[in-house]
């Protein structure tokens, strides 16, 4: 069956299984405005919405950020979200306030590409990198 035609249908709880020896969980999407990327550097100042979840599995979370170009980005705002669906998907009830919406500074950003990476970084030192994304 293609994918498209299982979407909507009804899944069982736990449908994502945790893979052995993970450490967190993470992922993102960056909202672009309806008008394009364009529009986000014609703002004053120029912004871009993310949002996504990070769960910690085999360690604790010490921090997490962004990168921009491989260079940290700090978030002018962030704050937290339920992320039912995250619940759903692993089926642990603990994930339910994984979810966060940022907003990120773009200022003197020139000609791209540019990539957007969230990294996370674990109590005991390690240090994660997930979903490299290309700013278009």
């Amino acid at each position: 069956m293609p994918a498209s035609a299982t979407r909507g249908l009804p899944r069982e709880p736990g449908y994502v299984k945790i893979p052995v020896g993970a450490q967190v969980l993470a992922d993102y999407d960056v909202l672009y405005p309806p008008e394009g990327a364009k529009t986000v550097h014609g703002q004053l100042p120029p912004t871009l919405e993310v949002e996504g979840w990070v769960v910690p599995v085999g360690a604790n979370i010490q921090r997490w950020s962004f990168l921009l170009d491989g260079k940290p980005v700090q978030s002018i705002s962030l704050y937290p979200m339920h992320r039912p669906d995250v619940t759903e998907m692993f089926d642990r009830l603990d994930f339910y306030y994984s979810g966060w919406h940022m907003s990120l500074p773009l200022n003197n950003l020139g000609p791209g590409p540019h990539f957007l990476t969230l990294q996370v970084t674990l109590s005991n030192g390690r240090v994660e990198e997930f979903k490299r994304t290309e700013l278009h």
